[in-house]
């Protein structure tokens, strides 16, 4: 994760920046460092490989199929973690991340305070 002099900079990916943008919520893990650092590493292998086809097997037809690389699921959802999962220092670098791409994606204001009432409450807890 980059560090700005205004804090971390959070570039997520493209999925979970996606459902952001629809208000909706999206698992931690991308907002963790390992998400990020997947995310950009799956950036980068796609801008590569951007005119590339791959072969995949479709169980429909039991045959491999040729389709653009650039049509493959987000390929950081394979490492994804679940919340319950997350250890607690991934859980702290995941929280101000998304508090800060649901203030970017326009979410309502009283949805994001609740969120910041909840994760603190988690973090204060004894």
């Amino acid at each position: 994760m980059l560090q700005s002099t205004l804090g971390p900079i959070c570039i997520p990916s493209k999925v979970a920046l996606s459902h952001m943008k629809k208000g909706e919520y999206v698992k931690m893990w991308y907002f963790t460092n390992k998400g990020i650092r997947a995310a950009e590493a799956s950036s980068t292998r796609s801008s590569k490989h951007s005119n590339s086809f791959i072969f995949i097997h479709d169980d429909d037809i039991d045959a491999a199929t040729l389709v653009p690389a650039s049509s493959i699921a987000d390929s950081c959802s394979t490492a994804l973690v679940e919340d319950t999962k997350l250890s607690w220092e991934e859980f702290m670098q995941a929280t101000p991340c998304m508090i800060e791409a649901m203030e970017q994606n326009d979410w309502p204001q009283d949805r994001i305070s609740m969120f910041i009432e909840f994760w603190s409450s988690l973090e204060n807890h004894p």
